[in-house]
């Protein structure tokens, strides 16, 4: 209860307690949902981690905060990322636009194209 507290060692994001499956839950394929279920049961009748207040226990727990830092990477590095996409995509047109169009696909315009060359 005090590492989920973060009285011993504190985290700066903070701890999740989460009770994970075991393998004969895995091997006779218990439902995910049924196991989340479970979880959610085993922490409010535990007389140590009923107490807790909430957001310290549980995989939704876990699920939500993750997400909300996930979120917040995207947000600090997703304008970098579009620009540099920007960059590479101007530097990539400027490149086209140097070397002209290509070669015709259409045989008369091939051959077209071979005589102004020619001439």
């Amino acid at each position: 209860v005090k590492m989920l507290r973060g009285e011993d060692i504190p985290l700066r994001l903070g701890y999740v307690g989460v009770k994970m499956r075991n393998q004969q839950d895995i091997t006779n394929n218990k439902p995910v949902k049924v196991s989340l279920k479970e979880e959610r049961e085993w922490f409010d009748n535990h007389r140590l981690y009923n107490k807790l207040p909430p957001g310290l226990v549980g995989t939704d727990t876990l699920i939500t905060k993750l997400t909300q830092i996930l979120f917040k990477h995207i947000r600090r590095f997703l304008p970098e990322i579009k620009k540099e996409i920007n960059e590479k995509r101007r530097v990539v047109q400027d490149r086209l636009e140097e070397l002209g169009s290509g070669i015709p696909v259409d045989e008369h315009a091939r051959v077209q194209l071979m005589w102004t060359m020619v001439t």
